[in-house]
């Protein structure tokens, strides 16, 4: 992730955030997807909760790909 001075912004759709929000944001999705990561495999076998698990980590690395710099 690229370091850019906390006064420039990102736009997201008609929203802008600072680049620090930003770096707040992406912080935050990456501690998610590692959490849903330590969860895979601690459903007991209950293969509900490992679908939406995996359904989870899957929208964490979509909003990863979309606030890439």
């Amino acid at each position: 992730m690229k370091n850019l001075p906390e006064e420039s912004t990102v736009m997201i759709g008609n929203a802008t955030i600072t680049n620090k929000e930003h770096n707040v944001l992406m912080v935050s999705l990456d501690h998610m997807y590692e959490h849903l990561s330590d969860m895979r495999g601690d459903f007991d076998g209950d293969e509900d909760n490992e679908i939406d698990n995996l359904k989870r980590i899957a929208d964490v690395r979509s909003l990863q790909k979309l606030f890439k710099k």
